[in-house]
């Protein structure tokens, strides 16, 4: 199946229960990178095998999408998530007044901005996004990953700076100079193998100047309709206390009554439990209640 917002077409797959329609929604939006419909498909069958229906799709410029995420912004990611709810509407399988969206990571930030532009939004899923200035969130990102490579004290304190000034760069396209000089220092260091700066001719650097200022707290702050927010306690990508904090603020202000939080206990980005260094060996698995809570908590929205 196709739908279109402007001149880009998206493609994707709209998954049915086998029960009586019309069925209530999930819109999957998509995380960062070269996302197809297969990332979220997992879930999708999740929800659709509880009587659900869901719709995955390509990313602009990925599968069989045309466009280019490289060349866009959150703001046109948020219309082409609108297009799919359009598109549903017009589907006779589908209950129109119980549509709603599920973003992870990026899709996690950009789930408020759909909701924001659009009426047309039953409730909102997010995980794992972050909810403060995009470049604040990033260095955040990075300089947790250096902490886990066991870089501390001193090297922390100066890889943490680096980092900032890398991506105070990117956001503004200023200071290049003496960026340049801070690389060549870098290299001699031993913590500047656990980051990757792009080269200068990178798509990344005028990609990062189009997002980086974007808040998703600002687009909370416009959100009434039901939502439903988690993460992992041990998430290295995302500021969890600082997002948690400005998403309750900002729902409060919009004056939003029905929203829930949850953080699961030893969860990382991917609300998976990973094993710890220097513990027993345990596999690798699905945080404890994921996803039964939240299917528990849309069954009590969408009767």
């Amino acid at each position: 199946m196709i739908f279109r917002n402007g001149d880009v077409t998206l493609s994707g797959t709209l998954l049915l229960p086998l029960t009586k329609g019309p069925h209530p929604t999930i819109v999957f939006l998509h995380g960062s990178g070269a996302e197809g419909r297969q990332a979220t498909r997992f879930f999708a069958e999740y929800f659709t095998d509880r009587g659900m229906a869901t719709l995955i799709s390509d990313k602009r410029g990925v599968g069989k999408s045309t466009g280019d995420w490289h060349r866009s912004d959150f703001g046109d990611l948020a219309d082409d998530a609108i297009a799919g709810i359009r598109f549903l509407q017009q589907r006779k399988e589908i209950d129109a007044t119980k549509i709603g969206i599920y973003g992870h990571s990026q899709g996690g930030m950009i789930a408020p901005l759909v909701a924001s532009r659009t009426k047309d939004v039953a409730f909102v899923i997010s995980s794992a996004g972050h909810a403060l200035p995009l470049y604040e969130g990033e260095i955040n990102s990075i300089t947790n990953q250096v902490r886990a490579r066991g870089i501390s004290g001193n090297d922390l304190a100066e890889a943490t700076d680096f980092i900032k000034m890398w991506h105070n760069v990117a956001r503004t396209g200023e200071g290049w100079e003496q960026f340049d000089a801070a690389m060549e220092k870098a290299r001699a260091t031993n913590w500047f193998r656990a980051i990757r700066v792009p080269p200068k001719d990178d798509w990344t650097w005028a990609f990062f100047k189009r997002i980086y200022d974007y808040n998703a707290a600002d687009y909370w702050a416009k959100v009434t309709v039901p939502v439903f927010v988690m993460y992992g306690e041990k998430d290295l990508f995302t500021p969890v206390s600082q997002s948690i904090s400005n998403i309750d603020q900002a729902l409060k202000k919009a004056g939003n009554k029905d929203y829930t939080i949850i953080v699961f206990p030893r969860a990382s980005h991917t609300l998976d439990i990973e094993p710890d260094a220097g513990q027993p060996f345990e596999w690798r698995r699905m945080a404890p209640g994921f996803p039964d809570l939240l299917m528990a908590w849309l069954q009590e929205r969408i009767k």
